[in-house]
């Protein structure tokens, strides 16, 4: 894959409910790669709060 260093990024924040850190994260990274997948786009986590 090649990125783009000139092309738009976008950040954006989404709630996850969870009830340990490590679930938190993994969830995160769960909805990165779902919307990846249908955006054709790379989505990334930056991790939990």
């Amino acid at each position: 894959m090649l990125d783009d260093p000139d092309a738009k990024t976008e950040e954006w924040e989404d709630n996850i409910f969870a009830s340990s850190q490590t679930e938190a994260e993994r969830k995160c990274q769960q909805l990165a790669e779902k919307y990846t997948l249908s955006g054709g786009s790379l989505v990334t986590s930056t991790g939990a709060k």
